[in-house]
């Protein structure tokens, strides 16, 4: 999985971590450095590892899937 930076439960500070799996609705399954994992993020909750702002009209990582994508 892509390495990215996310903001757990949508939180205003972002942690580490790759992702998991790319859902069929669009979000994001999320496995973080310090161990917590978070299923359907949304797009909006994650940038590419060391960005310092995410755009709207950036793509997130793995955003060309267009099925559940697993990555272990």
């Amino acid at each position: 999985g892509d390495k990215v930076e996310a903001r757990f439960k949508s939180g205003k500070k972002w942690f580490p971590g790759k992702i998991s799996a790319v859902n069929h609705d669009g979000t994001y399954n999320v496995r973080y450095e310090d161990g917590d994992r978070e299923s359907d993020v949304p797009a909006e909750n994650i940038r590419r590892e060391g960005e310092e702002g995410h755009q709207a009209n950036d793509q997130p990582p793995a955003q060309h899937a267009e099925e559940r994508q697993h990555y272990e």
